[in-house]
């Protein structure tokens, strides 16, 4: 597949890109969610002693 056969199809590029995004969005959602726990478990530890 060469640059030629993707400037053919700008649809499937931009759904490619948004599909890219999306993936993106949702690894750093449960990036941001898994902080959130270790930070809230630390705490907890803390508060604990």
């Amino acid at each position: 597949m060469s640059l030629f056969d993707y400037g053919n199809r700008p649809q499937s590029r931009a759904d490619l890109d948004r599909l890219v995004i999306l993936e993106r969005l949702k690894q750093r959602r449960r990036a941001e969610r898994h902080m959130r726990a270790v930070h809230s478990q630390l705490w907890g530890l803390r508060a604990n002693r």
